[in-house]
């Protein structure tokens, strides 16, 4: 009995690649199985690697077809074989996801032109990342022949890169990461939902970026920029002309004028967080919190099977030390805008710590994330402090109620129990264990009320 193709392709699948390339040379027809699953996704990170790559592509079909998703991300001071990466890439017509992180050489005289990248890359690409600067020519003639793009990264793209586009070329585009001109150009009349301006935009042209950004079909759900100076202004424009924002994410110089302090700044923009009804989560990246911006993570291309496209891993690093004051501030600041936006369910401050909602609720409580040690370190403790003093106010007032029963009961007077009539008959025999209440008891009703009123219920008195 012989197994069709995919029943292998499948079985090779939880296989390691050690073992699907020893499956490989077995015959020519498991070579071709087994280029269907070792070429389909690839992430290559070496210039060994990239050589043994473009070699299999040139020189095997089975392999070319195979290929759908790729991420170079080589991080060594060399001169890339581009010619090389472009005819492999030329072999391979099902390609869908690119992308390309390459160092630029020490030399200043050699230039990554990713331009044959472009040319060669199939008419099905539907997600492209690229981390060098693209000519403008070349680009505006991709972005013509490849009407498939949904998703386009540029973040190094020049600032005066522009192209001038009709709506029918990339009509699919949803997502895009480049400088504010080429943002301001490919953002109107396609259905954009996501946006990250990767350089700062200018305060003078902030609000033309911003009335391109409404002018999606989207519309725009996710934003992120860089501006020189954050100010009510520049929140206004966003919130009032982005009504539909989900996620917006801000970095610069927060300018407080009018609002003479920074706190002060957070909390007049609360009113304007709440004019985005479906805005949930905020981040907000700057100074003069913290005396100079933090540095970004470094950046790398992955494409992986659990990823289901091409794009820009931030490289892990430790959440900074917060002083407790400022953790005080922002857990004040937060709870105003929760009262002024009740749908936010994340903030981020420029400290690094990142507040979110204990309850998905129009109730619900803050708390600073877990990956922030340091801040939940101190939540807890100031958690376990108002709820110390909370009991011990409570035992305090309880220690009150029982001191003005005590002292109601001592100030009774003493004739509450009656005496026998000396005048009775001496065979009568006295029964002074019959104790008899007067109408005193009424006299510490106040206490007793006001003590079952602090309990919570009813409470038996025993004299």
């Amino acid at each position: 009995m012989v197994f069709p193709d995919d029943v292998f392709r499948e079985i090779l699948s939880y296989l390691w690649p050690v073992d699907v390339s020893r499956f490989a040379r077995t015959s020519k027809r498991s070579l071709r199985i087994a280029d269907m699953v070792l070429y389909r996704r690839n992430h290559i990170a070496s210039v060994n690697h990239l050589a043994s790559f473009c070699q299999a592509l040139t020189s095997r079909a089975s392999a070319a077809h195979a290929l759908n998703m790729v991420s170079i991300d080589i991080r060594e001071h060399t001169r890339f074989p581009i010619p090389a990466i472009a005819a492999a890439l030329l072999a391979s017509p099902n390609l869908t996801h690119l992308a390309v992180s390459l160092v630029p050489p020490r030399d200043p005289k050699y230039y990554i032109d990713p331009t044959p990248l472009l040319y060669a890359s199939s008419p099905t690409l539907r997600e492209l990342a690229l981390t060098t600067h693209v000519p403008t020519a070349a680009l505006t003639e991709f972005l013509i022949s490849h009407p498939n793009l949904v998703s386009l990264s540029l973040p190094n793209q020049s600032p005066e890169s522009m192209v001038e586009l009709g709506a029918e070329c990339v009509p699919r585009l949803t997502s895009i990461t480049a400088p504010p001109a080429l943002v301001a150009c490919l953002v109107p009349e396609r259905p954009v939902v996501h946006a990250v301006i990767s350089r700062p935009v200018p305060r003078e042209f902030m609000a033309d970026v911003i009335e391109s950004l409404a002018a999606s079909k989207g519309p725009l759900l996710s934003l992120g920029l860089e501006t020189e100076q954050v100010s009510l202004g520049v929140m206004q424009e966003i919130t009032v002309r982005l009504r539909d924002l989900r996620s917006l994410w801000v970095k610069g110089r927060f300018m407080f004028r009018y609002s003479l302090t920074y706190a002060g700044l957070l909390l007049d923009m609360a009113p304007l967080l709440g004019r985005s009804p479906q805005l949930t989560s905020v981040s907000l990246i700057g100074w003069p919190a913290i005396r100079a911006l933090p540095k970004s993570p470094q950046s790398h291309l992955s494409v992986s099977p659990s990823t289901p496209s091409a794009s820009f891993t931030p490289s892990p690093s430790p959440p900074p030390a917060v002083d407790h004051t400022i953790l005080e501030d922002e857990l004040q600041v937060t709870r105003t805008f929760h009262t002024c936006a009740r749908q936010l369910r994340e903030v981020v401050f420029p400290s690094g710590c990142r507040w979110v909602a204990k309850q998905d609720d129009d109730e619900a409580t803050w708390e600073p994330a877990r990956e922030c040690h340091g801040a939940r370190v101190w939540w807890v403790d100031r958690e376990l402090e108002l709820e110390l003093a909370a009991a011990q106010q409570e035992a305090h007032r309880i220690e009150q109620l029982e001191s003005m029963r005590s002292s109601r009961r001592r100030s009774r007077p003493s004739g509450r129990f009656s005496k026998p009539n000396s005048s009775d008959d001496d065979d009568e025999q006295l029964d002074y264990a019959r104790i008899e209440l007067e109408d005193d008891a009424d006299a510490e009703g106040d206490v007793d009320e006001l003590f079952e009123s602090e309990q919570g219920g009813g409470m038996f008195i025993i004299s």
